[in-house]
């Protein structure tokens, strides 16, 4: 009876301290888009990590969860890398490759990652929700993305897949948003630069001035020409070569 009572006790623990050591360490790597060839302009970044505390706010490796055969859930943690650095690497390759380049100039731009998170039960999703923001001399730009995919296993792989897939997904969807007009016009001499480009696109245009046909202007100098009084109208008489009265 009292080792059924300490089995038991054991599953659960297992059971209560499961997240904490039972669950899989990912490392998640991601394919990033090529940098463009010239700088357009230039932004400060600054990513921070604004995720509830039962969904990583209090223990920042912590990404999501597994559950086992009877729904018990086991942590997912990141084995060496923290959301911020992931995150951050993300946005630097989709402004790069929109031709705008991160360091210290520029206006400051701040990421906000309110979820980072994997959950399910058999079949696992994964999602990442950023919320930015730049600030102007007049309104701020703001806008958000929502990053999210699935996968069948909630192994290692298959967890490291689903992070993956929700990165790359959603790429293009952050780099229409960093080649809007507002989020150009948001970093200084943005707008200045579109402009340019814009310019550059198009063949200069000739104007050209069409003189008017001969023959508009000869019946005008031909009324007036005359060798006798009969070529003149109406009461006019030939003088000189000219219709006069």
């Amino acid at each position: 009876m009292r080792f059924v009572i300490r089995c038991i006790w054991l599953v659960c623990c297992i059971v209560v301290a499961g997240p904490a050591w039972a669950g899989p360490k990912l490392e998640i790597d991601f394919s990033v888009p090529r940098a463009a060839a010239t700088t357009r302009a230039s932004v400060q970044l600054e990513v921070r990590d604004r995720r509830p505390g039962p969904r990583g706010g209090d223990e920042p490796d912590l990404i999501g969860q597994v559950r086992g055969g009877y729904g018990n859930p086991f942590g997912v943690f990141l084995r060496s890398q923290r959301v911020e650095t992931i995150t951050r690497n993300w946005v630097v390759s989709a402004l790069a490759a929109e031709g705008i380049d991160v360091g210290r100039d520029g206006p400051l731009m701040v990421v906000d990652i309110e979820n980072f998170w994997t959950d399910g039960y058999m079949h696992n999703r994964a999602w990442i929700d950023l919320e930015f923001r730049v600030e102007t001399r007049g309104d701020p730009w703001t806008s958000t993305l929502h990053a999210e995919d699935g996968t069948s296993i909630g192994t290692r792989k298959g967890l490291e897949r689903a992070f993956r897939g929700a990165i790359e997904g959603s790429t293009e969807p952050m780099r229409e948003q960093f080649r809007g007009r507002a989020f150009l016009d948001a970093l200084n001499g943005g707008a200045l630069f579109e402009a340019r480009d814009t310019a550059a696109e198009q063949p200069a245009r000739r104007v050209y001035r069409a003189r008017p046909p001969s023959s508009a202007r000869a019946p005008a100098e031909r009324a007036s020409d005359c060798d006798k009084d009969t070529d003149c109208p109406g009461d006019l008489v030939c003088r000189t070569g000219r219709c006069r009265r």
